[in-house]
């Protein structure tokens, strides 16, 4: 595994070029570089490398100075440290300060680099390890919402199997699709007699089902109804930096579009929604053909 992020501190320029274009461009690793331990403090705190390559004697501030600041700060970087000969015997004092390996210049590329793999291993491990730590979490989340939508999903078969007038089945439809897609605004339409589409019930965020008789004039649900097929669009609100997602369902009693299933939200809308709001525009549909 290349690719991490190299951290060379040493204040001789011919030396930090060597391992650069020795060392670490050829087997692409990132890497930036520092002229003392004072600007190598800085480029730890800031950019985070998963190793430093570190000098042990230069200006300003060394390198053990630059150790100590580091525990200081709560830094848990490895270090691999380069001294020349004569100097090893600070360099195993150092090692409680997250030093993980020392080479002793002058040295060869083999030996960097198998330094530099050593002290590499407890990062990539702690990077896999949070890596699937967090995937367990997500999994874990996803489970919890496939379990949520599919009770609410239950409960609504139920209330289909106690005939229940229509009026209540589409207010506990309408409650169930704001609380799977969370959105801000719901509504069932239902086309009448004449072919226009009426709101039938409609729910936003903050307020609780309304049964109502209003003609839209909301162009997509017509658009929708006429494909017989979802439509999702992205509407920017006038002087908002703000774009709400509007899914369109349509309702289909048989083969005829009968009406429109229509969640708004914020958040984004994929899929997975499409397929939630699919089911239950078959909920209302079975609650129209019963009556």
């Amino acid at each position: 595994m290349a690719g991490e992020l190299i951290l060379v501190v040493d204040d001789g320029a011919d030396m930090r070029e060597f391992v650069v274009e020795y060392v670490l461009k050829p087997n692409d690793y990132r890497w930036l570089t520092a002229e003392d331990g004072q600007r190598g403090l800085q480029l730890a705190l800031t950019e985070s490398p998963d190793l430093i390559l570190l000098d042990l004697q230069m200006p300003r501030l060394d390198g053990i100075g630059m150790l100590k600041a580091m525990q200081e700060h709560g830094l848990n970087i490895p270090v691999v440290l380069m001294t020349f000969h004569g100097s090893e015997e600070i360099a195993v004092e150092v090692f409680r300060m997250g030093v993980v390996d020392y080479v002793i210049k002058p040295y060869n590329l083999d030996e960097l680099l198998e330094a530099m793999a050593s002290a590499l291993t407890e990062t990539r491990l702690r990077h896999e390890r949070d890596q699937l730590t967090q995937r367990l979490v997500n999994s874990n989340v996803d489970l919890k919402q496939r379990v949520k939508e599919l009770q609410t999903l239950y409960g609504i078969s139920k209330s289909i199997a106690s005939l229940v007038g229509l009026d209540t089945l589409l207010g506990r439809i309408t409650n169930a699709a704001a609380y799977v897609t969370n959105s801000d605004d719901t509504s069932i339409m239902l086309l009448n007699d004449g072919d226009e589409l009426f709101k039938r019930v409609v729910k936003s965020r903050d307020n609780p089902v309304q049964v109502t008789s209003v003609a839209t004039t909301d162009q997509n649900a017509y658009a929708a109804l006429q494909a017989g097929q979802p439509i999702l669009v992205e509407t920017p609100i006038e002087n908002e930096q703000t774009i709400y997602n509007a899914l369109y369902v349509p309702v289909i009693l048989g083969d005829t579009p009968i009406g429109v299933l229509r969640v708004i939200n914020r958040e984004p809308l994929g899929e997975h929604e499409v397929q939630l709001l699919n089911a239950l525009s078959d909920f209302v549909a079975i609650g129209v053909k019963n009556v």
